[in-house]
Parts: structure tokens; C-alpha cells; sequence
């Protein structure tokens, strides 16, 4: 049997995707690329990043950052619910040497690559003291990392394990009241529950969509070597170690990345309407230069407007005794 381009560009991580949609949908693959590139804050420098932070740590209300790479924009060619997931998000940034190589191809500046476990430690200290909600991965490596964040930063710290219900997060959260949350349970429930959480919840809290920070704040798998992460090659390195697990999105995901990202770049409006279930977002700036949060971080557009903003929530009563929800 003989593909088509557009049914070779949807192939998933578990075959031919383009067989199971109508043929006017294949295309949207690339809208959704679009919508979700135009939302990656780009940075330009560390003091950007730290600008970034500070607009993420300081806001009010729950607000929400995750990462994108190059599985991300993967996923999103065959799971239109995460894509709309992830463009609920109030912060994107770029992670890994995939969006790097999709933005040289775009002729784009790419900026820092803020990756998950790198930038994770930063925020978690910004939360030194605090309450933070580990929510994530398998019950003794959550474990683990609740024990570092206690000791090396103070924490006050409450857990679960990331194969609950996505309801149960919700009520957790609600009654433990925990400003900081990381989810460590993978794409794309971590995004999904995200939504969740930032609709659901009535006080101020930053959620971040950490994929496998857990592992990696409780040592359960270790940081490739320095020179392997300077190389852009942390990915291999992964690899090495989870063959199994990794195989599809690493050995089978990256060719379609490079493939996908090439027909970008050369034939990038399949269409101006928004794919189905995708909200629609507010103009905004980064990768194709439309004005927006990415804009913000390089000061060459007006901040948003304060009826644009989260707004104030009273202060709220002395944190209670946590009672985990059955």
C-alpha cells in the first residue's frame, strides 16, 4: 500500500494515523503546530527566564507552565485533546534540540532552551518553605523526592501517585492548598489534569506540567553526563536507559519530527480555520511574530492590559490539616 504525504506526516506512535480521520482533517496536524509554536515563550537570555519566573511565581490565581518538545508536538498531530490541553497552558517553553532544529528550519530565533529538569530546581526554590504537592509517578519514587524537597528546601511537602483519577487531584488539591503543584505523570494526563486543576481550584497556586522531574529529583534515573547535555544528546542518553519505554517516541519519533518539521517550513498554511477543539487564543507573539507573551519577554510589546490579567484573590485562612479525599 502506497502513502501519501499527508498520510505519512500522521503517522503516530502507534501506526498510520491519517487512516483513522477523514481526509479534509489530516492537514490540522499543522494548524495545531502553529497554535502551539505561537505560544512558546521565547527567551532570550537569563534575564528574560528570570522574568518569566517572576511572572509565573508572583501571579495570582491557579496558573499553569509546561514544556514542549519535540514528543509534544508529536503527540499533538494525533491527540486533538492535547493539543487543546496545552494550549490551555498560561506558559510554554521550549525544551530540547527538536524545537531548536524546527525553529532554525522556521528561520526563527530559538532562545534558551529551558528544559524541564533544569529549570524545575529554580522554581522549586522559589517555593522554599512553602507548601508544594507532589502529584506523580510510582508511590516510592514520589517518595524519594518528597524527602530532597523537605530537606533541601524546606518543603512542606503532600503527595500521591500519579494513576489516580483525574478527580481525585482536584479534591486534593482543593484541600490541601499547596502553592506550588508538580505534575510528574507523563503526557498527556499531566496537561489534561492541569486544566483541571486551573479551572477548578480558588486560590493562588502555580501548577507545572513536569513530565519526569520526579525520577530525576529522587535519583531513581540519573542526569546524563554534562558533555551529553551540552551536545543537545540528553534524549540518547534516555534512551539508552529505557529502551523499551522510549523506543517509539526517540527511534520512531524523532525521523517523523524532522519530517514534519521540514513541511512546515516550507508548506505552512494548510488552512486559516482552527482545528476542531482547539480554543481560540488571544493574538500572540513568538515564532511567527504576531504580538504576545513570548514578545513580552524580549520588551517590543505593550504588557497586557489589567483587565487582561488573573485577578486578586483575597487573602486566604491559615492552612488546615490536610484530610486526603477518599
Amino acid at each position: 500500500m502506497w502513502l501519501d504525504l499527508e498520510q505519512l506526516v500522521t503517522v503516530g506512535d502507534t501506526g498510520v494515523a491519517g487512516f483513522g480521520f477523514p481526509r479534509q482533517h489530516r492537514p490540522e496536524w499543522r494548524v495545531n503546530w502553529q497554535a502551539v509554536v505561537k505560544q512558546i515563550h521565547v527567551t532570550s537570555d537569563d534575564a528574560a527566564k528570570n522574568g518569566l519566573l517572576d511572572e509565573f511565581v508572583g501571579g495570582f490565581g491557579a496558573r499553569t507552565l509546561g514544556f514542549v518538545n519535540a514528543h509534544a508536538l508529536n503527540s499533538a498531530v494525533t491527540d486533538q485533546g492535547f493539543a487543546a490541553d496545552v494550549l490551555t497552558l498560561d506558559h510554554i517553553v521550549r525544551d530540547g534540540i527538536g524545537i531548536n532544529t524546527l525553529y532554525r528550519m522556521l528561520g526563527i530565533r530559538a532562545g534558551l532552551n529551558l528544559n524541564g529538569t533544569d529549570l524545575m530546581p529554580e522554581i522549586i526554590a522559589r517555593f522554599a518553605g512553602r507548601r508544594v504537592a507532589l502529584l506523580g509517578t510510582q508511590l516510592p519514587i514520589v517518595h524519594r523526592a518528597a524527602d530532597r524537597l523537605r530537606r533541601d528546601y524546606g518543603c512542606d511537602v503532600v503527595i500521591a501517585d500519579g494513576f489516580q483519577p483525574d478527580g481525585f487531584y482536584l479534591k486534593l488539591a482543593a484541600t490541601a492548598r499547596p502553592d506550588l503543584i508538580i505534575l510528574g505523570m507523563g503526557m498527556p494526563k499531566q496537561e489534561r489534569v492541569a486544566r483541571r486543576l486551573k479551572h477548578g481550584l480558588n486560590h493562588d497556586v502555580a501548577i507545572v506540567c513536569g513530565g519526569a522531574i520526579l525520577d530525576f529529583l529522587s535519583g531513581h534515573v540519573p542526569r546524563a553526563p554534562s558533555w551529553m547535555r551540552s551536545a543537545g544528546l540528553e534524549w540518547a542518553y534516555r534512551l539508552s536507559l529505557e529502551p523499551k519505554r522510549l523506543f517509539r517516541r526517540y527511534v520512531i519519533g524523532n525521523p517523523l519530527f524532522l519530517m514534519r518539521s521540514a513541511i512546515l517550513a516550507v508548506w505552512p498554511n494548510p488552512s486559516r480555520r482552527i482545528a476542531p477543539g482547539l480554543p481560540e487564543r488571544r493574538p500572540s507573539t513568538n515564532a511567527f511574530g504576531i504580538g504576545g507573551p513570548a514578545a513580552r519577554s524580549h520588551g517590543d510589546v505593550s504588557p497586557p492590559s489589567p483587565e487582561s490579567r488573573v485577578p486578586v484573590i483575597a487573602a486566604l485562612p491559615p492552612v488546615r490539616p490536610i484530610a486526603i479525599p477518599p
